[in-house]
């Protein structure tokens, strides 16, 4: 009887051990590190590049991700660690974009770049549980966009219709100039008043619609209460020294790409750009630079948060900088329900 006892016991002490060490490795397992696939590289931005990793396991959340680059073949600098972002923070759809079943995703960017210039990037994923990977690549930042040679002229003054577009016989009114607008057309319009527009074409990467207003005075765009532009579902379309005035939006540029918004200002315009939808995948790369807007936001608040805003976007690789922003119920903002990711917003100059 004792024997069967003992032998009993022996038998479960042993079942119990291997239980036991089945649960640990299975623990350990968990807590292990993986790389999965390749890195997703944001759209780079003038002095920003930005890069997305999914590594599974690491239950126990003590991996990192090292981050350093360099220019050509100069000593490496080290950046901040990739961000652990948190699975399903809250219940809108924007936070499920990140979650990763059975792992985290990372996520950061390097800062203060120079322009139009190629880096090598390397990361690191170390895990003291186990799991070691390195992944190297080329990204190169963007730079900002100028006027193209051989841009072919169309000169426009206020008006109701007629013109021919040249110097000596201006098109009369902008609606009438930009119905002949095709990519690699230069509009410059004449100081005075004209009345909201659209655009029937895009431009193309190389080859912009740019309207350009005078340097000498004020060229002013009055939207009539509604919206000054629409350029929706519109691309490489370039707005300078120009003044909205009176409407809803400024310029109205959902589903838009690749529009440029340079010294030009906003007054009694509610929101001075939208491009609200679209998302990461249709709306990218503006550049709104230099620009002043004046809402009609009191400040000190006595209630929420008003609409009135310089720009709503999403989308991805916006540039958004040096301009100068008073009276806002929010300077700049994206929208929950669409992706937002990679802007590069730097010295606003908030009132």
């Amino acid at each position: 009887m004792i024997s069967r006892i003992c032998l009993t016991k022996g038998i479960c002490h042993i079942l119990v051990t291997l239980s036991f060490l089945m649960c640990s490795s299975f623990v350990m397992a968990e807590n292990k590190s993986s790389s999965v696939g390749e890195v997703f590289k944001e759209i780079p931005t003038l002095h920003c590049l930005g890069v997305r990793w999914k590594i599974m396991g690491d239950q126990n959340k003590n991996a990192v991700i090292k981050v350093h680059y360099r220019k050509g073949k100069e000593k490496w600098l080290e950046a901040m660690p990739l961000f652990r972002t948190m699975p399903s923070p809250h219940g809108s759809n924007r936070s499920k974009l990140h979650t990763v079943p059975g792992g985290w995703m990372f996520a950061g960017s390097i800062f203060n770049l120079t322009p139009d210039t190629e880096y090598e990037v390397k990361l690191n994923l170390e895990d003291p549980d186990g799991g070691k990977a390195e992944k190297t690549m080329k990204m190169k930042t963007w730079t900002e966009p100028l006027e193209p040679k051989g841009m072919k002229k169309i000169y426009v003054v206020p008006g109701a219709g007629g013109g021919e577009g040249t110097k000596g016989a201006p098109f009369l009114g902008i609606v009438a100039a930009m119905a002949s607008a095709k990519p690699g057309t230069l509009l410059i319009l004449k100081a005075g008043k004209y009345s909201a527009f659209g655009s029937r074409a895009s431009g193309q990467e190389g080859k912009p619609i740019i309207i350009r207003g005078s340097a000498k005075g004020e060229t002013i765009i009055d939207g009539g209460g509604k919206s000054c532009v629409d350029i929706y579902n519109k691309k490489h379309i370039w707005f300078e020294s120009l003044d909205f005035r009176n409407a809803k939006y400024g310029i109205n540029g959902n589903l838009a790409s690749n529009i440029i918004i340079r010294r030009c200002t906003f007054r009694k315009v509610v929101c001075g750009f939208n491009s609200e939808k679209g998302g990461y995948n249709r709306s990218r790369r503006h550049f709104i630079v230099d620009n002043e807007y004046t809402g009609s936001t009191k400040w000190p608040r006595s209630k929420g948060i008003e609409a009135i805003c310089f720009v709503q976007a999403t989308g991805g690789g916006h540039v958004i900088a040096y301009n100068r922003i008073q009276n806002a119920g929010d300077g700049v903002h994206g929208k929950f329900y669409q992706k937002t990711e990679g802007w590069n917003i730097f010295l606003l100059k908030l009132i």
